[in-house]
């Protein structure tokens, strides 16, 4: 009776010992997901509180697009105020296009991209699509949106070309961070925040060949309790997936250290260009250059002018597609690729503030600038010229 009450004890013991530092370690692990949010998608209640039925109808009514995921609203003037509090305005056309300047005659250029083709933070008239209209003399039509990835920037050129039949150029911007938005299906784990209700079409790898996925949320889920569990499958599959944190909290960290975004943030530590590192991925890169191709093939087969431009971010990212540009120009000869970052501009007054706003009116002035000087000379008379080459101003070599 002894001897088996002492091995009771002697098991006790054990298996206290060993609780111990899985205790100490839950604890650690729980510290950690509150400690970097950044690693960890929302959790239950969160994603709760941000459903709103009424929101998620007036979305439906007025921004959402099957294939696109969303889009400008149309025939509609918003205010609102920038990151430094200046109020500015936005107008749409009655096909969600944004006002350029009253210029008479046919639409000559079709602009698509994100915000930074759109205009955000700036008003219609210091959009690089307004000065582009301007430096030009030809009508160009603004179909930038905020949010978008490239993908959803080449679709959007293929839904809008037909309203402009007279069109002989179509300009894809692709903003320097533009790349991490192609595999990504839902706006709600790239960028949390108002981004809720935001599904989109992506690329991702199949049988090791880039392939176009259509928007998760097509049709549409009729609630948000329909929407929901096309929530949870997309923080489970996304390319940019994180994990819920919960109960056991070390097994959330096991997960997140598993994940792109945990990978990616190492390697921006560790590289001495971070915005680099997205175009050093062969993923990454091989998904952007399918969408690019789709572009320029969409285009020429509609017998409209394919041109691309690449633009910066900010200051920190000039240099990040460098390499990928010098490989599309040798395999594109024949089309024109605008690399922004090779402009003579003022880094430090391109941004709104510092790094973190979008353009200031200054900066949408250098991309237009830039992106007309390589566009003139294909202008005579507002006649479309031979394509004299790949490259675009003397000042980009």
């Amino acid at each position: 009776m002894h001897e088996k009450s002492h091995r009771m004890k002697r098991t006790l013991f054990y298996a206290i010992m060993l609780l111990i530092p899985l205790v100490c370690a839950e604890f650690f692990a729980y510290q950690l997901t509150r400690s970097f949010g950044s690693l960890f998608g929302p959790n239950d209640q969160v994603l709760d509180a941000a459903l709103d039925e009424e929101t998620y109808q007036k979305f439906l009514t007025e921004s959402y697009h099957p294939e696109l995921g969303w889009q400008n609203p149309t025939d509609r003037t918003v205010t609102e105020a920038n990151c430094i509090g200046e109020e500015k305005t936005y107008n749409w056309d009655e096909h969600g296009a944004r006002h350029t300047s009253p210029l008479e005659g046919d639409v000559q250029i079709i602009a698509v991209g994100d915000s930074y083709t759109h205009g955000h933070e700036v008003s219609d008239n210091e959009s690089y699509p307004n000065r582009l209209e301007e430096l030009l003399g030809v009508k160009v039509a603004n179909y930038g949106v905020n949010g978008f990835g490239t993908l959803q920037a080449a679709l959007q050129f293929e839904h809008v070309q037909e309203h402009h039949p007279a069109a002989k150029i179509a300009v894809l911007g692709v903003m320097s961070e533009n790349i991490r938005r192609v595999p990504n299906s839902y706006r709600g784990i790239f960028s949390p925040g108002r981004n809720t209700y935001l599904f989109k079409p992506y690329v991702e790898q199949r049988h090791n060949e880039p392939s176009v996925q259509a928007n998760p949320n097509a049709p549409p889920a009729k609630s948000v309790k329909d929407l929901r569990p096309k929530i949870d499958s997309a923080l489970e599959t996304d390319y940019w997936s994180l994990p819920q944190p919960s109960f056991p909290y070390l097994w959330s960290v096991v997960r997140a250290l598993k994940t792109n975004v945990f990978s990616f943030l190492v390697q921006r530590k560790l590289a001495g260009n971070a915005a680099k590192v997205d175009y050093d991925n062969s993923e990454l890169s091989d998904n952007l250059r399918h969408v690019v191709d789709r572009f320029i093939e969409s285009s020429t087969k509609r017998g409209v002018l394919p041109i691309v431009a690449f633009i910066p971010e900010n200051g920190k990212h000039v240099d990040a597609p460098t390499e990928f540009i010098a490989a599309l120009r040798t395999d594109r000869p024949d089309t024109l690729i605008i690399d922004i970052g090779r402009a003579e501009i003022d880094w430090g007054r391109y941004n709104l503030n510092g790094t973190v706003c979008h353009p200031s009116p200054y900066g949408y002035e250098q991309i237009a600038r830039y992106v007309a000087s390589a566009i003139e000379p294909l202008l005579s008379e507002g006649d479309l010229l031979q394509l004299p080459g790949q490259n675009g101003p003397k000042s980009s070599e």
